[in-house]
């Protein structure tokens, strides 16, 4: 770590990747302050970096800072819609961290629209495509909302039926999901 710490303050090659490790290895410690502040930092430098803003959400999230972190995934969803200002983003990332966010928060209505939104997207992975939907399907049943729940459960099993997320649809299909 301390080399990395030294690359980070004095090397002008490897500045940024020893920054970006050790926020990643603050991240995985637990230490979220620290990682925040230097995601923050890479991201003032980098403003166009999507995965910069990104990553300040996601330390936000793992933090417990919740309305932090959705204002954060909204303003860095904000960017993504301006031409070019992301170069190849994955939104849908930012889509299901906001979904999670606002879950924890229980603002389940929005957490819904954001799994949803991050499920729909072009660019969406069939595995984040189904953790999408489980994750709305989830949410709608601690809203208490089991046949839109339900609904989303049979999206989830579409996408692929064999997976550990169709599994989980099946179950909460026949009993509710309970946080």
């Amino acid at each position: 770590m301390q080399m990395l710490w030294d690359a980070a303050d004095h090397g002008v090659i490897t500045s940024v990747e020893s920054r970006t490790a050790i926020m990643l290895f603050l991240r995985r410690e637990g230490k979220y302050g620290k990682a925040i502040e230097i995601a923050k930092g890479l991201s003032e430098e980098y403003p166009h970096d999507f995965l910069f803003s990104l990553e300040i959400a996601n330390l936000e999230k793992d933090k417990g800072m919740g309305m932090t972190a959705v204002y954060a995934y909204r303003h860095t969803l904000q960017e993504a819609k301006k031409p070019g200002y992301y170069k190849n983003a994955h939104v849908e990332l930012a889509d299901f961290g906001l979904g999670e966010a606002l879950k924890g928060q229980k603002h389940y209505a929005e957490a819904v629209a954001a799994y949803e939104a991050g499920a729909k997207r072009r660019t969406t992975s069939p595995e984040l495509k189904q953790r999408c939907l489980l994750a709305a399907g989830e949410t709608l049943d601690l809203a208490g909302k089991h046949d839109r729940a339900t609904a989303m459960y049979r999206e989830v099993i579409a996408v692929k039926g064999d997976t550990v997320e169709a599994d989980q649809a099946r179950r909460y299909m026949g009993s509710p999901y309970r946080a």
